[in-house]
């Protein structure tokens, strides 16, 4: 079932491109364990978030990573679901 509306964020954390997170595969895998923590704890009980990333070889695309909203739902800002940031996934670019 999809989420009525996906909630959107923005971090200011910062990477050399090899992103490790203890406990977890480097890359993908680590920046979604960030991206998470970052997300959870900004907005207590909202998730699960995923990076906004590609791997080096395009071969995962940003963008066929992210959740996407019910037919009648947005992309919100997270912190203000009231302000929409996109109606769809290729809205998003």
């Amino acid at each position: 079932m999809r989420a009525q509306n996906v909630g959107v964020f923005v971090s200011s954390e910062l990477t050399d491109g090899s992103i490790e997170e203890r406990g977890f595969a480097a890359g993908l895998e680590s920046a979604d364990v960030i991206c998470d923590r970052l997300g959870t704890a900004a907005i207590p009980g909202s998730g699960p978030w995923v990076a906004w990333l590609s791997n080096t070889s395009l071969s995962v695309h940003a963008r066929n990573r992210v959740p996407v909203p019910a037919s009648s739902g947005a992309y919100v800002r997270a912190a203000d679901p009231a302000t929409k940031i996109a109606d769809d996934l290729p809205d998003l670019n």
